[in-house]
């Protein structure tokens, strides 16, 4: 576990595969000198495999002190402290208080870290009907630890750092009514922790499309809470144009005489296999507009290509289907494409064409067929074809080049065709840019 930093920027970066397990989701903070973190040491697993039974999940919160060396940070000491579920960081009152949600095999909904006093305490409020969630927002208030709950309501906690004792400090409606398809909850949610300026409160939250996106907003509350800001950017769009289809936004703290924001990337929701990317990255504040933002430019990386990604129910289909959880289509028998689309405009390039599937039928049977098609005033013109076998149930990840070459007007179109009587799900593909054509 080593960040690597160039020009100002600390990476971690890794290729992850289901049954295995990863450290990712870092908030970091400076206490006294030392840089400490909290982060997930989380065990990933297909969405086939979801695990009912409380022992068969394992997502642990790791406290970690960092030595700064030269080309970047290695970790000098680490402890594991419990089961649960992305954790924050704050000071309060010069202390490290870390919270974050518990895991499905917790004892409890909500969780307090003392790195002070190296106690761990349950969060209890006294609403029994409270609704606990995640995605907390710790910030310090008046020596206090204050937590920004949710943005809509706009709802703020006040929680005793002794006892793990909560209330609902303050609440009210706001106008941030816009909701997440997939769970219909609010599409603003939390992410840093809260800094103070001297004027107010601010941070970064993400906003959640979709279980598969999340992309960060900036925002910003007064001293008494009642003036709350939200700022969409696009500060972050080429973390999402080199294929990161989540983009959490997970701490603000202070390293040398610089704020810098640790975020967590993945190429979509943690059941597949997939890319991880860890980043710390500076951020400004601009007194002039009371606003922090991220210069677009850090993340130019030669490392990263552009990687178009569409996940399967994003995509048409002119066939009966079942939806499967994380964005899936599934034919159940049917004939017909799966997915055709999505008729969008691409530059002429080669490109690594990366489709996952699974299918019911025998390993080495053919279950469908995948093509790559030009499309223009209702016309097809075919630039790729391939059989796609069955997987006997297990999750496939399948590779190929493709040069396209579109003509005035031409938009592309990815088609996997399912054949009769076959039990065919289509989960994502990407088409990563590797160069110009041959």
């Amino acid at each position: 576990m080593l960040f690597i930093e160039s020009n100002g920027v600390y990476r971690n970066k890794l290729r992850v595969s289901c049954g295995e397990t990863l450290d990712c989701f870092f908030a970091f903070c400076n206490w006294n000198g030392k840089l400490v973190s909290v982060h997930r040491r989380h065990f990933m697993f297909s969405p086939n495999e979801w695990a009912d039974a409380s022992d068969g999940y394992s997502s642990r919160i790791i406290v970690t002190e960092w030595e700064e060396e030269e080309g970047g940070l290695t970790p000098a000491f680490e402890r594991d402290i419990g089961s649960g579920n992305d954790p924050r960081i704050t000071l309060v009152s010069g202390a490290p208080i870390a919270v974050f949600s518990g895991a499905i095999n917790s004892e409890n909904k909500a969780y307090l870290y003392n790195f002070e006093s190296d106690i761990l305490l349950a969060v209890s409020l006294k609403d029994e009907w409270f609704n606990y969630g995640k995605n907390w927002v710790p910030f310090e208030t008046e020596g206090s630890l204050g937590i920004v709950h949710e943005f809509n309501p706009f709802r703020v906690l006040k929680v005793d750092v002794k006892t793990g004792a909560g209330i609902v400090e303050y609440v009210r409606e706001t106008q941030l009514f816009m909701r997440s398809k997939h769970d219909n909850y609010n599409t603003l949610r939390g992410g840093s922790n809260g800094v103070s300026n001297g004027e107010g409160t601010f941070g970064v939250g993400h906003a959640t499309h979709d279980s598969y996106r999340h992309t960060p907003f900036y925002w910003m509350i007064n001293e008494d809470l009642s003036d709350l800001r939200v700022f969409l950017t696009e500060d972050f769009n080429r973390l999402s144009e080199q294929g990161y289809g989540i983009i959490d936004p997970v701490s603000l703290f202070q390293l040398g005489d610089k704020t810098y924001l640790s975020l967590c990337c993945s190429e979509r929701d943690w059941f597949y296999d997939q890319t991880f990317l860890n980043l710390i990255v500076p951020i400004t504040y601009d007194a002039v507009t009371q606003r922090i933002f991220v210069d677009p430019d850090i993340f130019i990386c030669n490392e990263e290509s552009k990687v178009i990604r569409k996940v399967a129910c994003d995509v048409k289909s002119d066939m009966v289907f079942e939806m499967v959880p994380y964005g899936g289509k599934s034919s159940r028998g049917g004939e017909g494409y799966l997915i055709c689309g999505p008729y969008e405009s691409i530059d002429t390039g080669r490109y690594k064409l990366v489709l996952r599937y699974s299918s019911d039928t025998d390993e080495g049977e053919l279950a469908a067929l995948l093509d790559v098609t030009l499309c223009c005033n209702g016309q097809a013109r075919p630039i790729f074809e391939s059989n796609l076998n069955g997987s006997g149930g297990k999750d496939m990840r399948v590779e190929f080049v493709v040069d396209i070459i579109p003509q005035s007007n031409e938009m592309y179109e990815v088609r996997v065709f399912v054949k009769l009587d076959i039990s065919f799900t289509v989960y994502d593909y990407t088409l990563e840019f590797l160069g110009d054509p041959s």
